[in-house]
């Protein structure tokens, strides 16, 4: 799908946010304070920065390449995962990041 980032306006391919149902745990053991910071290229799983950089540290034997924990989808080569922005309007009673919009850069 074409379109672009709600937030800067580039030009984009926009991939819906995922979050995997064993993430969390994942999240609460590795990341503070539990809100996943990063999502995966091309699948977009969201996840934590630990779980990112092991998931691409890992290699599939067979190919040599990366994949999503998650979904075990081939991670894209030059950008296996972006950092997740989240957008909080400041006149919304909104508290929580998971509440707001999410984009990736």
């Amino acid at each position: 799908m074409a379109s672009s980032c709600p937030l800067c306006r580039t030009p984009s391919s926009l991939v819906p946010l995922q979050l995997a149902p064993l993430n969390g745990h994942r999240l609460v053991c590795d990341d503070v304070p539990g809100i996943p910071g990063y999502v995966f290229n091309p699948c977009g799983h969201m996840t934590g920065a630990a779980l990112a950089a092991e998931a691409v540290a890992l290699r599939v034997q067979s190919s040599g390449k990366s994949i999503c924990p998650f979904c075990a989808k081939t991670l894209d080569s030059l950008r296996p995962y972006s950092k997740l922005y989240f957008y909080i309007d400041d006149d919304d009673d909104h508290q929580h990041p998971m509440d707001t919009v999410g984009a990736i850069a």
